[in-house]
């Protein structure tokens, strides 16, 4: 593949998933809008990780499962997101551990551009958000949770229940919708399928992204279903980011993600 002014190679793998479930050759005939990252190394300031907005379609090889799609057109997208957050206040994460959840949630805020907006979503917790906050409104209410911490009936995690919460919320879809979770990656007790979560949060095309302060159990679910948005779990253990710089790379990758 070519670029312009980069030496870059790309191979993006895309899963488009229309609201209608076409057969293969009705389905070519579809087209989506889809929120893309891409970064790699520039060859002219010689940093990695750097986002690269100086693409074209030419630039960009997409597969829609074993068929190569069409890229019709690339622009930057500057308009504001919404982002629903997700926080788990369960008995069964610590208060050090809560209180990571919380501030790195406050933290992700602080990056986000004064348009965009926010719902806040606390597992185990039945209280939806009546409207989408502010920056500002989202970051006080975040930073008030962090030591005064919500009480919850139980130990359950249901994080599976939540997040089909969030991602009804947020219907309509709109480009760019964001769920993000903070707390583990595992659920229990939650009456919604898997399945039936993933479909529709793919079907409103919303990104899915965790961060867990502990290792996880197995290969769980929600790590798989964020991998099918094109995103997925960032686990880091407590007592890592005690070492010194760790805080601070944790927050250029959120920095990096958001």
């Amino acid at each position: 593949m070519r670029t312009r002014k980069l030496w870059l190679a790309f191979s993006v793998l895309a899963f488009l998933l229309c609201p209608e479930h076409l057969p293969a050759q009705q389905g070519s005939q579809q087209s989506c809008d889809v929120p893309l990252v891409v970064a790699g190394f520039n060859t002219q300031t010689r940093e990695s990780n750097q986002m690269l907005l100086d693409l074209h379609p030419e630039d960009l090889v997409v597969h829609v499962g074993s068929d190569e799609g069409i890229v019709e057109s690339i622009k930057v997208d500057g308009g504001p997101k919404r982002v629903a957050l997700i926080l788990d206040p369960s008995r069964n994460v610590p208060d050090e551990e809560w209180i990571l959840e919380a501030e790195m949630a406050a933290r992700m805020v602080e990056i986000a551009r004064p348009d965009d907006k926010f719902l806040i979503f606390l597992e185990g917790i039945e209280r939806p958000q009546e409207r989408f906050l502010t920056p500002e409104e989202t970051d006080r209410l975040l930073r008030a949770m962090t030591f005064d911490r919500p009480s919850t009936s139980d130990s359950t995690e249901r994080a599976y229940d939540t997040l089909f919460d969030a991602a009804r919320r947020m219907e309509p879809p709109a480009f760019g919708d964001a769920l993000i979770l903070f707390g583990p990656a595992e659920d229990a007790g939650s009456k919604i399928d898997p399945d039936r979560l993933l479909e529709l949060v793919l079907r409103n095309r919303q990104r899915l992204f965790g961060v867990s302060f502990r290792d996880p159990r197995g290969d769980p679910k929600l790590d798989k279903m964020s991998r099918e948005t094109g995103y997925h779990f960032s686990y880091d253990q407590i007592e890592a980011l005690k070492g010194r710089y760790q805080m601070t790379l944790l927050d250029g990758f959120m920095s990096d993600v958001y």
